[in-house]
């Protein structure tokens, strides 16, 4: 009966859907309107296919801004965290409706040995940002702050509490994969034109399209390996469109955050991983020696962006500095969320505003929340990587790899979408593990037959 309650109920607030929206965008002025209805769209999809969070998170704000042509500037963090708040808030509702309207349940919330270190990290951004409104920082600063770290838990929780059986762990897979090339696609297809890789993407920051080339292709590439045929070449192919979207978005964080994680694989992944490993990085360069033989632009474009690798980071040491001397201002609580300074005159910059973000994660981490949120967000990462690491062949690794690799990465950066990865790779290791218990515990001795046991005198 609850569940025939749900399906009516959705079905109607659906059909008022259309009036509403329309309505709300005749007479809100954008962009608040369009974020209305944006927002209402949002919780009915979430509503049905609760699985669609995450997808929608990740890919579902760069996608938008290529179809609408729309360009973030560098300095506009706030458009980038409105996305992701946006779709964190209506897929946090749309479970708490369909809890209340007796929905379907497809799985129950899958419990790990990170929840309450997680609880603990949101408990210690609770603090950071009363913290910072105590100080009588700007409240704009300290939302911006605390979403940078606030965004972990909130990935983490949303990932364990949507992707709760293997279909929905499925859908939710070829959803991102499939906006990840369609991104990569885009970026390519800029290059190869000759235009810029940004403007190609159309989404203001190559990271954002990157990130997702970097995650997909460290799993694709654990696929791969355990895979043959056909399957394998159209692995290899999806792997080549993704390392030169890696490559193409110029970000050092992205670069360093793939090798080390490839690094890692490499050398803690079994022997039979590291040899198909090698086949498909050997396959991936041809393919990808081919590409550029085809395209002189796409080949110039990355000669271009391989030759950042040996730049300096330019303001990561000078910003990275500023954070520090607030760290060591309150070094066990921080200064709480919000902390800027004018005080940051260095041989090559100008005094200017700093702060709430700095140019490293760890170092706006440190700043804000002190050693008290540093220990808070390794403690879970920890577990993460202690549950992955016990597999050397399979899926667990690559995401215990990732969170590792983004990990270093963040010292790098502190990108304006926030190190969600930092939480959505620690839930992913986790439901990868619990999804094949059996394939991480120890095998038992097989038992002879009986015909052998008659045979050998055993009873």
């Amino acid at each position: 009966m609850r569940n025939s309650t749900f399906w009516v109920m959705a079905g109607l607030a659906g059909a008022i859907l259309g009036p509403a929206g329309a309505a709300i965008l005749y007479f809100v002025p954008d962009p608040l309107g369009l974020a209305i209805v944006s927002g209402l769209i949002c919780f009915f999809c979430f509503l049905a296919l609760p699985w669609l969070v995450l997808p929608a998170a990740m890919v579902g704000g760069a996608l938008a801004a290529v179809i609408t042509g729309t360009q973030v500037a560098a300095g506009e963090t706030w458009m980038v965290a409105a996305t992701h708040i946006g779709a964190i808030a209506a897929g946090t509702a749309a479970l708490t409706a369909r809890r209340i309207l007796g929905a379907p349940r497809r799985g129950r919330p899958v419990r790990t040995p990170a929840d309450k270190p997680m609880l603990l990290l949101v408990i210690v951004v609770l603090i950071g940002a009363l913290h910072g409104l105590a100080q009588d920082y700007r409240p704009a600063d300290v939302l911006v702050a605390a979403y940078q770290v606030g965004i972990i838990p909130a990935y983490f929780f949303l990932a364990t509490h949507t992707l709760t059986t293997p279909r929905r762990r499925a859908a939710a897979a070829i959803t991102t994969v499939a906006g990840a090339l369609a991104l990569a696609a885009i970026s390519l297809a800029g290059a190869s034109t000759g235009a810029d890789a940004e403007a190609g993407a159309g989404i203001g920051t190559a990271r954002a399209g990157g990130t997702l080339s970097a995650l997909a292709l460290v799993v694709l590439a654990v696929v791969a390996a355990r895979t043959s045929g056909w399957r394998r070449i159209g692995a290899a192919a999806g792997l080549v469109a993704f390392a030169a979207d890696v490559v193409l978005s110029g970000t050092q964080a992205v670069w360093v955050s793939t090798v080390v994680a490839l690094a890692v694989l490499l050398l803690w992944g079994s022997a039979r991983l590291r040899v198909r490993l090698a086949v498909c990085a050997l396959a991936t360069v041809l393919l990808a020696a081919g590409a550029a033989v085809v395209s002189p632009e796409l080949s110039g474009r990355m000669s271009t962006m391989t030759g950042e690798l040996t730049q300096s980071a330019g303001a990561i040491g000078p910003g990275s500095a500023v954070g520090l001397r607030a760290f060591r201002e309150s070094p066990i609580i921080g200064t709480g969320f919000g902390h800027s300074t004018t005080d940051n005159a260095t041989p090559t910059f100008t005094p200017s505003s700093s702060g709430p973000v700095y140019s490293s994660f760890w170092t706006t981490l440190l700043a804000n929340l002190g050693l008290l949120g540093l220990v808070a967000l390794l403690w879970p990462l920890a577990l993460a990587g202690r549950a992955g690491f016990r597999d050397r062949n399979g899926l667990p690794l690559a995401f215990a790899a990732l969170a590792c690799g983004f990990a270093i990465g963040g010292g790098l950066a502190t990108p304006a979408g926030g190190h969600w990865e930092l939480g959505l790779l620690p839930a992913l290791t986790f439901l990868a593990v619990a999804a094949a218990p059996a394939q991480y515990l120890p095998r038992p001795r097989p038992e002879a037959s009986p015909a052998l046991q008659a045979t050998t005198g055993r009873i």
